[in-house]
């Protein structure tokens, strides 16, 4: 019997807005819901996916038949033979991380083009930028964003790092060959003092360690800045997300259409495309890493099964984790670090994996021939794509041709069951994930097209599942005996179209389109079910649209050399070189200040805060350490009596300063406190007299300077103040100790959300209805939006802005004020960090003398911003609060 290309699109219908959330609310009432599932199921030909995995099917050598046994890991034994030839290839060409970091260096061509990591690098090493500048350039460019695609940072814990990276390039004695590089993380990928919400406004679960390909990555010296934003639990193709927003495409040449970037690694495909960082660590359970990478025109590299060793929580025998990057060389570059087994993994210790290598890859860095490479290519496959995207596809196989590869016509049987099985598999493993919601507030919080996806996963019965698991048997077989036998590579589309758009009726509610969901993941599925290795890059670009049009080669287990050889080969297909998003960040690696976007590098002033008297060392002998470059010196005198006096000196040459740490640091916040002032790139601390003996900085008014503040900010500030001052009162009462218990912990974190009023109904949330205590930030946060909007500080949309037309004195004040808002907001954000520790934690685990100095930072912080405002007006505001 002839086989056919049995792939159909998914029969289910488009939902948007009030339907959608209604149709997600049907499918979980009892009889009724259940009834419907099963008319998608009868629909989409679940039961004929069953009876093909239950029947006897041809052995390897066609003598015989046999069962098929389920297989619930997509491990692949290695034969004697491969072990051999890996072992050969590392001899030959052993792994060298300097020298590949090296392979990069002027390889790009002078028109448009993506900072690479040896961008990065070089300059730190030449003194041409420091990694201090570029975290300003990055923390500023995503405070600038909303939380779409950047959802956490750490802005504070990034400059810290950056400077310990700035002074390790100042003594020559980098970490790896990624000191200083940046780096963003998927939302749910376990990363170090981040906290892992996959996408959800409800999980909040605080990471204390990394995951194994992050600590590498760190080892090298990368610097991770953040958590990207995913789709909801990973369980979707677009990118959408309810609660952080849905990144928009950085490609499209009309401002008016948002088109989607892919999902679920929406977020990482967005700061990559757009420039903010070199490489973002996604993870791919059905194409989240590839379709993504695809829509948004940069490299996706999804490894080997486990190659990258992790344990997720969710797709747990489909998921892979790789990197994005926006060139080859950088994902072969991060492969080869993050790749290789974990000491700890003990669920695949029977996986033999070969030493990690990237043997054909260097060996023919220099020969653009793909003489002899045999690639694999299921036409009818290609064929079900769009005409652009077809038309893409031949000239990159023409272009193979023209190297001296061989095209070998291919057949990969029965997709149909396979893409059925795998969405079995990872809908079902997905749900375990969160079953413990089904029935709880929590589940009605999430979008409705995740609601519809996991009330499906729930749906599958027992021999659905195990049915699944025997189509995983099938597959497997028949993609090894086709490495071994006939091809080295599989060449097919990325995606079947370019990225879809973004529609305003699914704005509110999302949507669920499994057609099109389905559609995305059509030449990526088999590939995490078999657990083969797939990497995606821009070959094209759609005439109408400008939206890349991306192609994937996948290989034999544990060949991603191989992988990587063929793309890199595979950028001369362009026509022309990469082309510039339409959303870009530009300046990450130009040497400015990065400050409020109304001051610019010759007019910054620099801010003496004298909340604590710390002795400043002669002024003049520091210009010359640091590479900061200022004009003019402002000093301001905040005794939080209301007054300021303002001094300038235009006559001497402030081309140079640094930040000034103090001596007495008893504790990890007070060094924060120092440097982690948000509003200016240093902060230096000292007591007046020093600053004034050493500068000698004459008064340039000697005169009181008027307060400015309006009431619709202060109304806000002063009610945070207010919940922060009663947190503090809660923490005093009581026994005196070194710790505080988790019981007062949780007693504070309720109070804080109880004491900020809630007159906005759109916030209000029943606090009962939160059953542990892993998301009091988040829910205060939720419940007192307004208080964010006015206490995040600088311009962004819709924020208002500083403007630079009074006095010297009149504009360092405006600026103050902000930067106290600032200030006063990370203060705030460490106390509910802290707090949470302590809350989860089962014994006293907060040091209480912290928490105090916390609090009282941040008082400190909101009493000198209310010190500048008008003394009726805050009395007005305090009013309103009553």
């Amino acid at each position: 019997m002839a086989l056919t290309y049995n792939l159909e699109p998914i029969k289910s219908p488009r939902l948007v807005g009030g339907l959608l959330d209604l149709f997600s609310r049907i499918l979980r009432i009892p009889i009724i819901g259940q009834i419907i599932l099963d008319i998608i199921k009868r629909l989409n030909k679940i039961r004929q996916m069953v009876e093909f995995a239950n029947r006897r099917h041809p052995s390897l050598d066609d003598r015989t038949t046999d069962e098929l046994l389920p297989l619930y890991y997509p491990i692949h034994e290695m034969t004697a033979d491969e072990k051999v030839m890996h072992e050969k290839m590392v001899d030959e060409c052993p792994l060298d991380l300097q020298q590949l970091a090296k392979m990069n260096q002027g390889r790009q061509s002078e028109q448009f083009r993506h900072w690479t990591i040896s961008d990065y690098t070089s300059r730190y090493k030449d003194g041409t930028i420091t990694p201090s500048q570029v975290a300003e350039n990055i923390i500023n460019a995503i405070e600038r964003m909303d939380k779409s695609v950047v959802c956490q940072m750490n802005a504070n814990e990034y400059r810290l790092q950056a400077a310990e990276s700035t002074k390790r390039y100042q003594s020559g004695n980098t970490m790896g060959v990624l000191d200083g590089v940046p780096i963003l993380v998927k939302d749910e990928i376990p990363t170090a003092g981040f906290t892992r919400t996959n996408g959800t406004s409800f999980l909040a679960d605080y990471d204390d360690r990394d995951a194994f390909p992050i600590l590498k990555l760190r080892q090298q010296g990368a610097i991770v800045v953040g958590k990207t934003s995913q789709h909801e639990i990973g369980i979707g193709t677009t990118g959408f997300n309810l609660f952080y927003g849905t990144p928009k495409n950085p490609y499209g040449n009309n401002p008016n259409i948002h088109y989607y970037t892919g999902g679920s690694s929406s977020g990482s495909a967005a700061a990559v495309a757009r420039g903010l960082v070199p490489l973002a660590i996604g993870a791919d359970g059905g194409g989240s890493i590839r379709i993504p990478s695809s829509l948004c025109g940069i490299v996706g590299l999804k490894p080997t099964f486990k190659r990258v060793a992790i344990d997720m929580s969710v797709g747990y025998s489909v998921c892979h984790v790789g990197p994005m990057t926006n060139n080859i060389h950088d994902a072969a570059l991060a492969y080869a670090i993050m790749a290789g087994a974990a000491e700890n993994d003990h669920r695949h210790q029977s996986q033999k994996q070969p030493p990690v290598h990237l043997h054909d890859y260097v060996m023919n860095s220099g020969n653009s021939s793909l003489e002899g490479l045999r690639i694999g290519i299921f036409d009818e496959h290609i064929a079900d794509s769009k005409p652009n995207v077809r038309a893409a596809t031949k000239r990159a196989i023409e272009f193979y041709q023209s190297r001296g590869a061989e095209i070998v016509p291919i057949t990969l049987p029965h997709l149909g069951e396979i893409h059925l099985a795998h969405g079995i598999t990872i809908s079902t493993e997905m749900f375990t994930l969160m079953d413990q919601y089904y029935h709880s507030p929590h589940f009605d919080e999430m979008c409705p097209e995740t609601r519809v996806s996991l009330s499906l996963g729930k749906s599958w019965s027992s021999s659905e599942f195990l049915a699944a698991q025997k189509v995983r048997s099938f597959a497997m077989k028949h993609i090894e005996g086709i490495f071994r036998n006939k091809v080295d590579v599989i060449v097919s589309p990325a995606t079947p179209c370019c990225a879809p758009e973004f529609k305003a009726d699914a704005l509110s509610h999302g949507e669920s389109n499994l057609a099109e969901t389905g559609a995305l993941m059509r030449y990526m599925i088999h590939g995490n079910f078999t657990g083969i290795p797939g990497i995606v890059f821009p070959v094209a670009y759609d005439d109408e649209a400008s939206l890349p049009i991306s192609l994937q080669v996948q290989a034999a287990h544990w060949r991603e050399d191989l992988l990587l050889h063929v793309a890199d080969k595979s950028q001369s297909i362009l026509k022309s070189a990469i082309a510039k998003p339409s959303l870009y960040v530009n300046n990450v690696l130009q040497r400015s200040l990065s400050l409020s976007p109304s001051y610019s590098s010759s007019s910054v002033p620099i801010l003496f805060l004298l909340s604590r008297p710390y002795t400043l060392p002669p002024l003049p002998s520091l210009y010359s350490s640091s590479s900061l470059e200022m004009k003019r010196v402002v000093a301001l005198v905040l005794p939080l009596t209301g007054k300021a006096a303002a001094f300038s000196s235009p006559n001497i040459n402030n081309d140079r300063m640094v930040t000034i740490l103090t001596s007495n640091q008893e504790s990890s916040h007070h060094r924060r406190c120092v440097t982690r002032s948000s509003f200016v790139n240093s902060c230096i601390v000292a007591s007046f007299p020093a600053i004034a003996n050493a500068a000698n900085l004459p008064p340039s008014n000697g005169a009181d300077v008027s307060r400015t503040g309006s009431l619709d900010t202060l109304v806000p500030i002063v009610k945070m103040r207010r919940s922060i001052s009663k947190a503090k009162s809660v923490l005093s009462d009581g026994e005196q100790s070194t710790l505080v218990s988790s019981e007062k912990c949780t007693v504070i974190l309720k109070g804080l959300l109880a004491t900020v009023p809630r007159e906005e109904k759109q916030f209000k949330r029943v606090f009962d209805s939160y059953s542990t205590p892993v998301s009091y930030k988040q829910k205060f946060l939720d419940q007192n939006a307004f208080l964010v909007y006015y206490s995040k500080g600088f311009d962004g949309p819709g924020r208002p802005s500083i403007e630079n037309t009074g006095s010297d004195a009149e504009n360092s004040i405006q600026t103050m004020q902000y930067g106290f808002r600032n200030e006063a907001w990370t203060a705030v954000d460490d106390v509910f960090t802290e707090l949470e520790f302590g809350a989860k934690g089962s014994a006293d685990s907060v040091d209480a003398k912290d928490l105090h100095d916390l609090i009282g930072r941040a008082l400190m912080a909101f009493d000198s911003y209310l010190s500048l405002a008008p003394e009726a007006d805050v009395r007005e505001a305090e009013g309103v609060n009553n």
